[in-house]
């Protein structure tokens, strides 16, 4: 693929306008126009705060910082949304698939809901519409949470029910969810905290 003529290329995206969906398709409706949907993924599954639990690979800080974490800035930070978009814009792509998670909704506790990242969004996806991009907010979750060996949902859901997602006695490095065979955690190897994953 030659990325130059992409990058280079003077492109006018098709601006958003409503759709409606009918016999299997996609049309405009002010003037009954299909649109082919060509998609991409923007996964943004770990926090961008504290930085070092960008990794699934850190286990420095896991267990404690888990009420006060941020995933503003993820997938990329607002200052750079322009660049990413414009370009996955000039590449031909017309839809994201944006994941958020539960977790960098309301990581706190129960109700208390992280305002600045939903205003994060809400501007990535005016982003994204300024380059004829179309957005699928995806609530996303993969094995439940970072917790338990996937993403999403935060780790006070687990608490309410009844797990001790950090065993306070051990110190921050041990997670009984993942100490008694429970879940795979990842920070707890590959230079996480050593040893081999169980085969």
């Amino acid at each position: 693929v030659d990325l130059d003529y992409y990058e280079n290329r003077h492109f006018e995206p098709r601006p958003i306008e409503p759709l409606y969906y009918r016999g299997g398709q996609w049309r405009t409706v002010r003037d009954d126009k299909r649109i082919r949907f060509r998609g991409i993924n923007l996964p943004a599954k770990t926090p961008s705060h504290p930085s070092h639990l960008k990794s699934t690979s850190t286990l420095s800080d896991f267990y404690a910082s888990r009420y006060n974490v941020s995933f503003v800035g993820r997938p990329f930070p607002l200052s750079e949304a322009e660049q990413h978009l414009g370009r996955l814009s000039k590449y031909g792509f017309n839809l994201i698939r944006l994941s958020v998670t539960w977790e960098a909704v309301m990581h706190s506790g129960p109700g208390i809901i992280d305002d600045e990242y939903l205003v994060y969004v809400r501007d990535v996806v005016r982003v994204a519409s300024r380059y004829g991009m179309y957005v699928i907010i995806d609530p996303h979750q993969d094995v439940w949470s970072r917790f338990t060996g996937g993403d999403g949902v935060p780790a006070w859901t687990l608490e309410a029910a009844g797990f001790a997602v950090q065993d306070a006695a051990a110190g921050s490095g041990s997670g009984p969810i993942h100490d008694a065979g429970c879940a795979f955690l990842h920070q707890h190897y590959d230079g996480g905290g050593g040893g081999s994953p169980p085969t």
